[in-house]
């Protein structure tokens, strides 16, 4: 499979199992905001997933979190690093495990954390965020 092909067979897997990655931890769904993202993703609307997408990332840039809860986070990394490593292809499509840390007002400060190997590899630290803390030189004692 094609780099071409791999893209859109990417994107709509993430997208038809949306219900799965968002129940993935129950943490998640428990919270006031989580459940009106889960009810938003669930819709056949798409301009209903879109303003969730928009919700979801414009949560990312307030001080706190928009969901406080290490067990949900952890569910959240486990299933994109396994989703990531189920479409790895080495030799014909790699699928880059990492996220982007980047710090709340910093005028656009963002970094690119990826890992050069798989998901049981990235899978032994958790993604480390502007929550974590706000001085980029941090990431390197993630």
């Amino acid at each position: 499979m094609g780099l071409v092909t791999s893209l859109p067979t990417v994107a709509s897997h993430v997208i038809s199992n949306k219900e799965k990655v968002v129940t993935n931890s129950q943490n998640i769904v428990a919270s006031q905001m989580g459940k009106r993202w889960y009810h938003m993703l669930l819709t056949q609307d798409p301009d209903t997933v879109f303003d969730a997408a928009m919700e979801i990332v414009d949560s990312l840039s307030k001080q706190y979190p928009p969901i406080n809860n290490t067990a949900a986070i952890r569910k959240a990394w486990e299933a994109y690093t396994e989703l990531a490593d189920s479409y790895n292809e080495p030799g014909l499509f790699t699928a880059l495990i990492g996220y982007e840390w980047r710090a709340l007002g910093g005028n656009n400060l963002h970094r690119n954390v990826v890992f050069r190997d798989d998901g049981e590899m990235a899978r032994k630290t958790n993604p480390f965020s502007q929550f974590d803390s706000q001085n980029p030189e941090d990431l390197w004692r993630a």
